[in-house]
């Protein structure tokens, strides 16, 4: 990984209307479902690109040369009638049809990734006052089939830290399964911070420059057509359709050539730039973070709200406690 990029470089086939992107699939799921897979590799490798995009007639080389039958199954996310448009556009081998077209994009990065966590008073001490992240492995995860389709990639992965974050921070359901039921907190980090320091890691390890690897979780209604000998990496970045919703991107941690196992990582500080409360986190817990994140400068803290009239959470700035509840806390 190149010290300039957090994100290795990834491509996506997007299917738009009207301009609004409503399905998309990463390019490396053709190499194992189209002869052409070659050709798109060597185009984005000599930077046949224009504004972060491949030519339109690389676009028609794929259509031409993959089957409808062979790109179904691995369509998710989207509705009958879109998936009609879809299949239209597909069998007629041209990438535009208005109001709809098709193109190859470079996946962007989001500027900010986020941390769903029960709020336990030690451990939100070590993360905010020492600056240490626990990164679980996949033998913790919820998942039993996280990075473990396959014996040798479970046995890969399955004690290597990995870290999960996602790309929203109001979901309902990850403050439900994640930040204990909306009373504990979601974590805000700047992504490309993590490359600040040369070598960082856990004890006896910081002499050889440890590097951070972020990558974004890829969701199929099946298992797409992977090697583990070729891709180790995107084998342990491919999940269920049923966890799309998570918009989940994993850090990985490597010091020469080899993935660390789970544990206390030091961070940044600056990584850290806010903090969203769940909706049902109780006062004390508000009062406590803000204490213990008092020093921090350009740090936000906001609260998730429920949206009147209508299932869904927004995101406010946080009310001041009263003042003689902060004074208290301060003193002890």
């Amino acid at each position: 990984m190149s010290a300039d990029h957090v994100l290795p470089e990834f491509w996506e086939l997007r299917f738009c209307y009207d301009g609004d992107v409503v399905l998309k699939l990463p390019l490396f799921l053709f190499e194992g479902i189209a002869p052409s897979a070659p050709a798109i590799e060597r185009a984005v490798e000599t930077k046949e690109v224009d504004d972060g995009s491949l030519s339109q007639a690389r676009v028609t080389k794929i259509m031409n040369e993959v089957s409808w039958d062979c790109l179904e199954p691995y369509l998710v996310g989207t509705t009958k009638d879109t998936l009609t448009e879809v299949e239209r556009l597909w069998r007629s081998g041209a990438p535009e049809g208005e109001p709809f077209s098709l193109s190859i994009k470079r996946l962007v990065p989001p500027t900010r990734i986020y941390r769903y966590v029960e709020y336990h008073e030690e451990r939100i001490r070590v993360l905010l006052q020492d600056n240490k992240l626990f990164l679980p492995c996949p033998a913790m995860f919820n998942d039993p089939f996280d990075c473990g389709f396959e014996e040798d990639i479970r046995a890969t992965f399955i004690e290597c830290a990995m870290g999960c974050f996602s790309a929203r921070n109001d979901s309902v359901l990850m403050f439900s399964h994640y930040a204990d039921s909306h009373r504990g907190l979601c974590l805000e980090f700047d992504p490309l911070k993590f490359k600040l320091k040369d070598s960082i890691g856990k004890e006896g390890e910081t002499d050889a420059k440890i590097e951070w690897d972020l990558r974004p979780v890829w969701y199929f209604p099946q298992l797409p057509p992977l090697s583990h000998d070729t891709e180790p990496a995107l084998c342990a970045t491919v999940k269920d359709a049923l966890w799309a919703y998570e918009e989940e991107y994993r850090l990985f941690i490597h010091s020469n050539g080899r993935l660390l196992p789970y544990g206390e990582f030091p961070f940044v500080p600056e990584a850290l730039t806010g903090v969203i409360f769940g909706c049902k986190a109780s006062d004390d817990t508000v009062a406590e973070v803000k204490k213990l994140t008092a020093e921090r400068k350009d740090f936000s803290r906001w609260r998730a709200v429920r949206t009147p009239g209508r299932f869904g959470l927004g995101i406010e700035p946080i009310r001041e406690l009263k003042a003689a509840r902060c004074t208290q806390l301060q003193d002890e």
